[in-house]
């Protein structure tokens, strides 16, 4: 177990002198940063224009992607992404320090432009930037649209859809309306 663990860690500094080769300036890392990058985890940019700034400590687990098209995303210290997370950056998303993201969510600084008549895929978007702050909690399977900023300390539940604002120390969840059968 021991030796899975050094030899996944050798893999993941690999990437990173790999990924910081391939990216030169436009992937940064604070000075003292440590980064661990699951299987199947990467950082993506596809634009002269994007960028990645990462302070220290990051923890990616399996099949995280962070997707630059263009735009900025800053990831602050000490931050976690659990399984399968989704990053897509158009035009600016800010993560703060300390926050912990659970499995599969899903953060967008952008929507497609649509109107009748027309093929959405040739219509553009609509950016706005995407603000987390610090010591920020999101529970599994949550999905942040563009436009949102997220107070410090605030908790997001499993399965929440983020589509407002979010003030400082606030518990945020998707309220069900579930009535019981009764079975005779």
């Amino acid at each position: 177990m021991l030796l899975i663990k050094i030899y996944e860690m050798i893999c993941s500094i690999i990437k990173l002198i790999l990924l910081k080769i391939c990216y030169l300036y436009k992937l940064q890392f604070s000075k003292i940063s440590t980064c661990y990058m699951g299987k199947g985890s990467k950082f993506i940019l596809n634009s002269s224009s994007s960028r990645i700034k990462v302070g220290k400590k990051l923890i990616c687990r399996e099949q995280v992607k962070i997707k630059a098209t263009k735009g900025v995303i800053t990831i602050g210290n000490n931050v976690f992404f659990n399984n399968g997370c989704s990053i897509n950056c158009r035009k600016s998303i800010t993560i703060g320090d300390n926050s912990i993201f659970g499995e599969g969510i899903k953060i967008y600084d952008h929507d497609h432009i649509f109107g009748s008549g027309t093929l959405v895929r040739e219509n553009g978007f609509i950016e706005e930037r995407v603000i987390i702050g610090e010591n920020v909690w999101i529970g599994s399977n949550c999905i942040i649209l563009r436009g949102v900023t997220i107070g410090d300390n605030a908790v997001i539940a499993a399965g929440t859809i983020v589509t407002n604002d979010i003030e400082k120390d606030r518990i945020i969840y998707n309220k069900l309306n579930i009535t019981k059968k009764q079975y005779i």
